[in-house]
């Protein structure tokens, strides 16, 4: 591990989180803000989770437990990952105020 290859850190992070990983352990300070980019949740990301919470939040007040979100099926499983998503971002936002 060299720790001053930066570039290959970050590369070797995107990687990871192609492959579903949500972080990544970091041993020295200079590596954080990489990480925290990397695994940070993206712009259609948050958008996407904004919208399933929305929808899905409103057809439960009526019973229903799946739903279609841009014709796609949406149901509590989905609705929980769009939660987490919308908690990381809310604590991302909340640290760098």
């Amino acid at each position: 591990m060299d720790l001053d290859d930066l570039e290959g850190f970050e590369r070797d992070s995107s990687i990871s989180r192609r492959l579903g990983f949500k972080g990544r352990q970091v041993v020295h300070p200079n590596q954080v803000p990489i990480a925290n980019k990397v695994y940070a949740p993206t712009e259609s990301e948050v958008n996407w989770a904004r919208k399933v919470v929305q929808e899905y939040e409103k057809a439960a007040l009526t019973g229903i437990g799946a739903i279609r979100v841009d014709n796609e099926l949406v149901d509590y499983m989905h609705y929980r990952m769009a939660k987490r998503i919308l908690d990381t971002y809310n604590e991302i936002i909340k640290r760098n105020q």
